[in-house]
């Protein structure tokens, strides 16, 4: 993946959901490196519900 690539969460784990993460929603990765195979992605879905 590459920076500013828009991603979607597939797949409801747990792990995602502790941080806020749920299935459906969609977001653009902010930095082009991963650590662990872990990306820092802005979701943008709560940014523009809260518009």
């Amino acid at each position: 993946m590459k920076e500013y690539d828009y991603v979607e969460v597939i797949v409801e784990k747990e792990k995602y959901a502790k941080q806020g993460a749920h299935k459906g929603m969609r977001g653009i990765i902010l930095d082009p490196r991963n650590n662990d195979g872990c990306w820092l992605v802005f979701f943008t879905d709560d940014f523009f519900r809260l518009q």
